[in-house]
């Protein structure tokens, strides 16, 4: 009784405290019964006014996930410790949840005993909302710092991919001009083997002329010979008769040179048949000059 009245005097002092604060606040004993209530609890959890939630316990405002995993802990430690700052969820009136930062105290009285709990909390919805929003604006940024990486990764690949392209074009385009190069020189040999083949083709037609001019020649020539060899014949032939004229003439010479007693007929005949012979060989030399 002598705690109860205690409490009841800390909370007349406290309702003209908090009736106006921002924060919701509740003082609760040592079994969870709110003892006290100010307005802003009763609007954040949906109730118009405070006072018909005095007697209410605690565990009304959470739901059984929300009482094993995060109230009782809360609570635990509030009494062991005497303090527990953190975030807890809590239920509204019509069913849905939000979550609020929490401030937990032992309350006390002059003999240092624990009588109860003082709650504080704060709507932290909105600060969660934009923490949400933030944390999918950082994985905005994230995926955008990502994209930009791989934007900048693919501009250095193009324009490493670009600078190979402009190596391998100067590398083809002085290929082609090499390539150019040697098909001119090629042109120019095919053109100078041209001329020469055509000079020695003129030449080959020249030597032929000169072959078959020389075989004509030599062909002249046979028949010079030939006729040389049938005049040397003739000639041998006419040689022979010469000298057979000769031995003749000879013979005749010494008949005529031997005396006689009686002149014949023959005496007068003797020079005009040397006179003949001497005229055939007057001929004779005369084709032989």
């Amino acid at each position: 009784m002598a705690d109860q009245g205690r409490l009841r005097q800390i909370l007349s002092h406290l309702a003209l405290i908090t009736e106006h604060a921002d924060e919701a606040i509740v003082i609760i004993d040592l079994n969870g019964v709110l003892r006290f209530v100010n307005t802003a609890w009763a609007k954040m959890h949906g109730y118009k006014t405070s006072s018909e939630l005095i007697g209410k316990n605690i565990i009304a405002f959470h739901n059984e996930q929300q009482l094993k995993t995060a109230l009782t802990p809360a609570i635990s430690q509030a009494r062991r410790t005497g303090l527990f700052k953190g975030r807890i969820e809590h239920v509204r009136a019509d069913g849905t949840a939000f979550p609020a930062q929490t401030k937990m105290a032992l309350v006390k009285d002059e003999a240092a005993r624990a009588i109860g709990l003082i709650i504080i909390l704060t709507d932290i919805t909105e600060r969660k909302q934009l923490e949400l929003k933030l944390s999918e604006t950082n994985e905005q940024a994230k995926q955008l710092k990502q994209q930009i990486d791989r934007l900048r990764s693919d501009i250095a690949e193009r324009e490493q991919a670009e600078r190979t392209l402009k190596q391998q074009a100067a590398e083809l385009a002085a290929a082609n001009e090499q390539f150019q190069n040697e098909i001119a020189e090629h042109q120019q040999l095919e053109s100078s083997l041209k001329r020469r083949a055509a000079e020695f083709e003129d030449a080959n037609k020249q030597l032929q002329n000169g072959v078959n001019k020389r075989q004509s020649e030599e062909q002249s020539l046979k028949q010079q010979a030939d006729d040389i060899a049938a005049a040397n014949e003739q000639l041998q032939n006419k040689i022979t008769e010469l000298h057979q004229a000769e031995q003749d003439l000879s013979e005749s010479a010494d008949q005529t040179q031997q005396p006689t007693d009686e002149p014949h007929e023959s005496e007068h005949e003797a020079p005009q048949m040397d006179a003949e012979k001497l005229k055939t060989l007057s001929d004779l030399a005369k084709r032989l000059a």
